[in-house]
């Protein structure tokens, strides 16, 4: 009995470990999280899936968590609330740097007055550990130069996607 619970531990270890060394698992887990914390308005989680390098160059944890809690009080105030948003498809991550950078593109669903918005988008991931942990940056806003500022290392081999314009569908 006691070999039998020693091999059903060391065997619960190994896929642990093995689900850890999975990066684009742990990004697609990451990014579910993220997601899951605009749904809910948690700015506490969605600042802490959001990259480090953005939370600085907006001026610091309490800058950004007062910045989302007025998006996300705007939206409400026009009637409008994100209901998801799901992975259309995940690029191979580049080394940039000493991060991993990765584009997820998404379809982003929003509740808004008469009906919903589909967005296409997409997220840069961004791993600082070798794909352990991934944080992310909004993409479709972003300028070179918003792009130079905030990763220095930025791999061009990284493509960044156009998006197209939302489509609303009424009653929906």
């Amino acid at each position: 009995m006691k070999r039998v619970l020693v091999f059903a531990v060391v065997l619960f270890a190994v896929a642990w470990v093995h689900a850890d060394d999975d990066p684009l698992a742990n990004l697609r887990t990451a990014f579910d999280r993220a997601q899951q914390a605009v749904v809910a308005g948690d700015t506490a989680a969605i600042l802490a899936g959001t990259y480090p390098g953005l939370i600085k160059q907006v001026g610091g944890p309490d800058a950004m968590r007062d910045m989302l809690s007025k998006n996300l009080a705007g939206l409400e105030e026009r009637g409008m609330a994100v209901l998801g948003t799901e992975i259309v498809s995940v690029s191979d991550p580049v080394q940039a740097g000493s991060e991993i950078h990765a584009v997820v593109r998404a379809t982003r669903t929003v509740k808004a007055p008469g009906g919903r918005q589909i967005q296409d988008t997409f997220m840069i991931a961004v791993s600082a550990d070798q794909g352990k942990n991934w944080t992310f940056v909004d993409g479709p806003q972003l300028t070179p130069q918003h792009i130079d500022q905030l990763f220095p290392d930025f791999n061009d081999a990284l493509v960044l996607p156009r998006v197209k314009a939302p489509v609303f569908e009424r009653g929906s």
